[in-house]
């Protein structure tokens, strides 16, 4: 792709390295039929490949050029060499449709709807004031701070789940012919994700308390180019853990019995949450305590108490963790169960570098490193030794003996 009038730039990316096509059609592009594609190999944005306005001609020939090339690396024969294939393609699979309910329920559960309608109302708030029409309601309608505050919130949540609802209406999840995982949703601005099976590294398990106490799970996709920002590859809304357990062998053939799904039912997870809060609170209170007993002044008990967060809250991650890795299959799983559960199944081929630390051969944490958007690293004290030595083990055997070194 080649861009610019004046500072030229050229872009050239192997189709066997599109991992993910996201297509967007705002509002505005639907009456010229245009698109905007963003073709992924990484997370980073210089590995990105934009197409600002593609027409429907070229979005066929780009999907169907994928198409091609994930068809043939999948019937590619075992010494390395690819067949030729032609247009052969069995029938797209709709794996989930999202109904209105559930849709709301996420926005409730999610906490999306107070950032979406906060966001709705200052817009509207601020168009008010710069028209003065907020002086003409405030003489029309004569209502206590106390009433305007209640009515502030209604409005505030109110727009956050119809917004939501609007935004996300009609998600759906297909497995297409070839293997790709396709994600669309949107109402007039409409977004469709096509994610390659090459790209897809794991799937990610979530819940948070409210989801916890409720026996309701998120699913979301562990990709090569997954950026920090949330929801960009999320497949599932919060749903049952059944329907989970289900869509989870269906889509991906993965074992439903995580530990997420079916270790506890609720109520132990909901009491870890609480206890973690307990403890980083304390922490908080008893530096602010401390400090105040110093004669320190308000500001600095307030930076005492929220240093003190900042050092518990990554420790309390990391004594929560737990990395679970099945000699016997080709999965990695890691648990966080904090305030927030959250379990990653990772392939086991897509970890990088495993790292132990032991005190006089007792071992007290591992390091898993692997790269999704970014270089990610997992750490737990909560591990099995026999199975990250067997892990470790099945990485050595797939390097290449000329590449392998032994020094006395």
């Amino acid at each position: 792709m080649r861009t610019g009038a004046v500072h030229r730039r050229e872009q050239t990316l192997a189709w066997t390295d599109v991992g993910t096509v996201d297509s967007r059609q705002p509002w505005a592009f639907v009456p010229w039929r245009l698109r905007a594609m963003t073709l992924s190999q990484a997370g980073d944005e210089r590995t990105k490949v934009s197409l600002w306005a593609a027409d429907d001609a070229l979005h066929h020939d780009v999907t169907a050029s994928i198409h091609r090339t994930v068809h043939a690396a999948q019937r590619a024969v075992s010494d390395g060499h690819t067949e030729a294939v032609g247009d052969a393609k069995t029938e797209d699979l709709l794996l989930y449709r999202a109904r209105i309910g559930q849709l709301l329920l996420a926005s409730v559960v999610y906490g999306q709807f107070a950032l979406i309608g906060g966001g709705a109302a200052m817009a509207f708030s601020e168009w008010l004031q710069t028209f003065s029409v907020d002086k003409v309601i405030a003489g029309w309608i004569r209502l206590t701070p106390a009433a305007w505050a209640f009515v502030l919130i209604g409005v505030i949540g109110t727009l956050g789940v119809l917004l939501t609802v609007f935004r996300y209406a009609n998600f759906e999840v297909r497995r297409a012919g070839d293997g790709r995982l396709v994600i669309s949703y949107g109402l007039l601005s409409t977004h469709v994700r096509s994610v390659s099976p090459q790209a897809t590294i794991g799937v990610v398990l979530q819940r948070n308390i409210v989801e916890t106490a409720l026996g309701r799970v998120r699913l979301s996709l562990l990709t090569t180019d997954s950026a920090a920002q949330a929801g960009t590859n999320l497949v599932l809304p919060s749903l049952p853990r059944r329907s989970v357990e289900r869509l989870l062998h269906e889509a991906f053939g993965e074992d439903p019995s995580t530990p997420l799904l079916t270790a506890d039912r609720g109520f132990r997870a909901v009491g870890t949450g609480v206890a973690v809060l307990a403890s980083i609170s304390a922490a908080a209170v008893l530096a602010g305590w401390t400090t105040s007993g110093w004669g320190w002044s308000p500001a600095l008990i307030l930076a005492a108490g929220g240093f003190a967060i900042a050092l518990v809250w990554p420790a309390s991650r990391v004594l929560c963790s737990r990395l679970h890795a099945n000699p016997e299959s080709d999965r990695v799983a890691l648990l966080i169960s904090h305030l927030v559960q959250r379990q990653t199944i990772l392939s086991a081929g897509a970890v990088h570098v495993i790292a132990t630390t032991r005190f006089l051969s007792h071992p007290l944490l591992v390091c898993l490193s692997y790269y999704a958007g970014m270089p990610r690293t997992f750490r737990a004290p909560l591990f099995s030794v026999r199975e990250v030595d067997a892990l470790s083990t099945r990485m050595v055997r797939g390097v290449p003996p000329p590449r392998t070194r032994r020094r006395p």
